[in-house]
């Protein structure tokens, strides 16, 4: 991923404003190192039922972050630049369209009532040794991870893995891709234990 922050808030539908930063990773979570390792992170604060990231602006750019994504416009930092939204959550899953919308290689989207994890990283081993595969972290399967994984592909791999749940929003997000496509799901049998 690698986007100025006016390409940003243009793909969101946000309002920009400040310095026109390289966005060249997420960071939805203050406690995250990856803001400290150099790769441009922009920092999405969202407004939840019993949280508001909001108050980790200045702690972020304390750590070096220059690039916000925030729900209500905030004092300018220096050397910063913004990009306001209505929900956090929405741009994040446009930008993660976008985002996929330019990927030539294939993706293969993961989902199931248990299991979609395992299978994921199963697919990932037996993969033809040189195959580039980006497969989606941990289990970022939810309504916010599913964005998270799809703006990590980097754009040179052959194949991408994607665990996801069986919201519509999160098939038509992993799914918003070319007619070549694998399009197929399979029904795995219920959890069994060995």
């Amino acid at each position: 991923m690698k986007y100025r922050l006016s390409q940003i808030a243009a793909v969101v539908g946000g309002r920009f404003s400040g310095t026109d930063c390289e966005v060249q990773s997420v960071v939805t979570d203050s406690r995250s190192l990856t803001c400290e390792l150099g790769s441009g992170p922009v920092f999405v604060a969202m407004c939840g039922a019993n949280h508001d990231s909001h108050a980790f602006v200045a702690q972020m750019y304390a750590r070096g972050v220059r690039a916000f994504m925030v729900e209500r416009p905030l004092e300018a930092l220096p050397e910063c630049g913004y990009v306001v939204v209505e929900n956090a959550i929405a741009a994040l899953q446009c930008l993660a369209a976008y985002h996929r919308a330019q990927f030539r290689g294939t993706v293969v989207g993961i989902t199931g009532s248990n299991g979609k994890t395992v299978i994921k990283e199963w697919i990932a081993e037996e993969l033809p040794a040189g195959m580039k595969c980006y497969r989606s972290p941990k289990s970022y399967n939810s309504q916010l991870g599913v964005p998270l994984s799809v703006l990590m592909i980097e754009g040179d791999e052959q194949l991408a893995l994607i665990a996801f749940l069986h919201s519509l929003l999160q098939i038509s997000l992993i799914w918003a891709l070319p007619e070549e496509s694998i399009q197929e799901i399979k029904r795995l049998p219920e959890k069994r234990y060995l």
